[in-house]
């Protein structure tokens, strides 16, 4: 036998020659080892203490001392040594009594060769036994520390068996539930399973018996004592085939707080989706992380595509100030407010009144922003508006009052210019005299136009035919214009009258022409129209300052360089020129705009960079006149439809849903796009269905006719009425040639569009439509 370390031996033996006996013999055999050797008590008991030995060898008999008092030692201070009786001549009763009190193995002296071997069978018994109780002592151990863990657990762990009785349930299950475990034990569980989560649990159980790798999922209600129910969570295991459990192991944990957290949150977001306002978390990467309903109304895009995004990229354009000051002055003071320029998906830019405010976790680190904005575009359209107006007031009531001061002061000027030319004689005087005149009238003149701006009119006005002034301007205009500017007039035969002054409508239109006129310094094409028009409630929601009635309508249009759009809105302010100086005092179009509300209309304007501009003069028809004059529409004579599928596609949203409900409430079905990519993917998605295009032409990213190409290579059949303010332009002249397209004026009235679309609808296929090569 080989050990990794020498072998310590005890040998009780008073005889010292029987000792050294016993060593030989050992040694013969091959074992290494330490022996020492004790005859008394007292020295049994030191080496026991001191060093205690691998194993001991004694005699039966010493003289004070023998093997079984040694056992009875060992015994009685809980010691487990290999213990070998080696005897002279005991006898058999002696031998198996010393067995019995615990001896391994006896040898007689006279047969020490077997020594060796029993010594080798006794050390592999007691290493056989020492790690038998080490197993078990472990075995114990663990299974105290599982019954401990089982029993403290908040988890409750139960053992079902094949019929779904209890077997076991942890401890735990009398704190959750209420109920004593032992009620539980051989009591069905689905007896406390919420009658309508019984189906969902018995299916995670079949699965975990029919898959035994299988842990199914289940969430169900289980009653509580009180009669109340608690919401559970349960992994199901199958260890059926395992003896020491023989049934479905199931780990459970109560879910109830987390399950009313949860409705809580579902609740709160529910009413988060239904706020107009846009509500957004944004995470510490500036990511989306939430984006509710009213997001998506106002900004177009799903929460799908917004979540994820970083809020910079997606809502800033690159030509709009970041949202940085936002962000940080969130992070460094918990929140912020301000208004932010936005962009929506359709390319809209959008004025959002935003509420940040920072969120953190329990550590007080930040974790994200709360952002809820407000779309104000439109009231900041109408604020400017308002102001605006309220700025004309001001500067009218402020002109007005110089106006009348800078007259007291040019009157006596004037005067003394006469007084003058008498006084000096011919020559270099005489043509100071001259150029002092002309400026002092030039002075008057300007006077003037401020006392108009300000007061729209001191004469008294009468019933007059708008052709008269109209047709002097227009004369005028055709010989005093450059011969490159050619002048264009259609004037209706049966004009309504208006109540006005001749000279201010004449002040309106010439300074509309001289406008036009500049504007082509290479030249171009002034159209000159006059015609008479009913402003119905449809035209009237398309131009907010207007109200529905009888109007003339004077028409000046150019194709010329046109106005910017960051420029439309001040046009019409007091002393606002695009001219060069000397060239314009700024007076002209707010003049003419206060002349025309003056007289209870209004001024629209239609302009597009490098195509031209189009400015629309509406005075009312004269009380009683028009009326008469009016032709009585027959019941029925304006044309509805016939549940036809019409597409509106314009960019404005407002224009998009008037003339949508126009056409609903007039028999048509009606889809709408806002831009032309929408429209064309509308299309496609529908071109069986619709029966005509209803477009405008100026649109971002894809105009109208390049959506009209886009629209015939799917069906060359197409028929489109197109929409625009300025119908002269090139974009007209280019669609002209696409063929099934009619025009239509913005704005228009409801029996304009009806009658368009139903004429668009009725009209042959062009054939250079259908014949046209793709």
């Amino acid at each position: 036998m080989k050990t990794n370390r020498v072998l310590s031996i005890l040998l009780v033996e008073d005889v010292a020659a029987d000792a050294e006996l016993i060593q030989h013999v050992l040694r013969k055999a091959g074992l290494e080892f330490t022996a020492r050797r004790v005859q008394s008590k007292k020295a049994f008991l030191t080496e026991l203490r001191e060093e205690p030995p691998d194993v001991i060898i004694s005699d039966f008999a010493m003289p004070q001392f023998n093997a079984l008092d040694a056992l009875h030692l060992l015994k009685s201070h809980g010691v487990n040594l290999p213990f070998i009786l080696v005897t002279g001549s005991q006898s058999e009763e002696t031998a198996v009594q010393c067995i019995q009190e615990g001896a391994d193995d006896y040898i007689l002296k006279s047969s020490l060769t077997r020594l060796p071997t029993s010594l080798k069978s006794v050390l592999t018994k007691h290493k056989a036994e020492q790690d038998r109780e080490k197993a078990e002592k472990a075995l114990r151990e663990s299974e105290e520390h599982f019954r401990t863990l089982i029993e403290n657990s908040s988890d409750i762990i139960s053992i079902l068996a094949h019929d779904g009785s209890i077997l076991y349930t942890s401890p735990s299950a009398e704190r959750v539930f209420g109920h004593l475990v032992s009620d539980l034990i051989g009591r069905p569980i689905t007896a406390f399973i919420h009658e309508n989560d019984q189906a969902g649990f018995d299916g995670a159980i079949q699965t975990a018996i029919e898959n035994e790798g299988a842990t199914p999922h289940v969430e169900y209600r289980f009653q509580h004592l009180n009669g109340s129910w608690c919401f559970v969570e349960t992994v199901a295991k199958n260890l059926e085939r395992n003896p020491s459990v023989s049934g479905v192991v199931l780990n459970s944990r109560e879910i109830t707080l987390r399950k009313v957290a949860e409705e809580q949150i579902r609740e709160q977001a529910a009413l988060l989706n239904k706020a107009q306002d846009a509500i957004m978390v944004v995470d510490k990467e500036e990511r989306i992380s939430f984006w509710n309903h009213g997001a998506e109304k106002i900004f177009g895009w799903d929460s799908n595509t917004a979540n994820g995004q970083t809020i910079g990229d997606f809502l800033f354009s690159p030509s709009q100030p970041s949202p940085g000051r936002a962000l940080s002055e969130t992070l460094e003071k918990g929140e912020w407010h301000g208004e932010l320029a936005q962009i929506a998906k359709d390319g809209r830019e959008l004025i959002m009144e935003s509420s940040w405010s920072l969120i953190r976790e329990r550590g007080g680190n930040p974790k994200g922003i709360l952002i809820i904005a407000t779309d104000i575009t439109e009231k900041k359209r109408l604020e400017a508006h308002v102001l605006r107006s309220q700025r004309m007031e001001s500067i009218g009531s402020l002109a007005g009052g110089i106006a009348h001061d800078l007259n007291n002061v040019l009157t006596p000027i004037l005067m003394s210019i006469k007084l003058l030319r008498d006084e000096v004689s011919a020559g270099a005087g005489q043509g100071l005299i001259d150029t002092l005149e002309t400026s002092a009238h030039r002075g008057a003149a300007i006077v003037q136009q401020v006392l108009s701006f300000a007061r729209g009119s001191e004469n008294e006005r009468s019933m007059l035919q708008v052709k008269h002034p109209l047709g002097e301007v227009i004369k005028i205009c055709k010989e005093t214009f450059p011969p490159f500017i050619h002048v264009r007039t259609h004037i209706e035969k049966d004009l309504w009258p208006v109540h006005g002054d001749t000279t201010q409508l004449y002040q309106v239109f010439m300074n509309l022409c001289v406008n036009a006129r500049d504007a082509m310094p290479h030249g171009g094409r002034l159209q000159i129209d006059a015609d008479n028009m009913c402003v119905d409630e449809n035209y009237a929601r398309m131009q907010p300052e207007s109200t529905p009635g009888s109007y003339v309508v004077v028409t000046v249009s150019d194709t010329g360089m046109g106005i910017p759009p960051a420029l439309l809105n001040r046009i019409f302010e007091p002393f606002f020129t695009t001219k060069e100086a000397g060239k314009g005092t700024g007076l002209g179009l707010s003049t003419s705009a206060a002349i025309v509300k003056n007289h209870g209309g209004f001024l629209n304007v239609y302009s597009e960079p490098g195509k031209g501009s189009c400015f629309k003069v509406h005075l009312p028809a004269a009380e009683g006149i028009a009326d008469t004059q009016v032709p009585k529409k027959v019941s029925g004579e304006v044309p509805v439809g016939d549940g036809e599928v019409i597409m509106v596609v314009d960019d404005e949203s407002a224009i998009r849903e008037i003339i949508k409900v126009t056409l609903q409430n007039n028999g048509y079905k009606v889809l709408t796009a806002n831009d032309g990519a929408e429209a064309v993917a509308l299309f496609a998605q529908h071109r069986r269905r619709i029966n005509l295009i209803v477009m405008d032409i100026m649109m971002p990213y894809m105009d109208g006719p390049a959506t009209m190409r886009a629209v015939q290579k799917l069906d060359r059949a197409s028929r489109f009425v197109a929409m625009s303010g300025l119908m002269e332009n090139d974009k007209v002249a280019e669609m002209s040639d696409l063929g099934n397209v009619i025009f239509l004026a913005k704005p228009f009235t409801t029996e304009q569009i009806l009658t368009t679309i139903h004429t668009m609808l009725n009209k042959p296929l062009d054939i250079r439509a259908t014949t046209l090569d793709l």
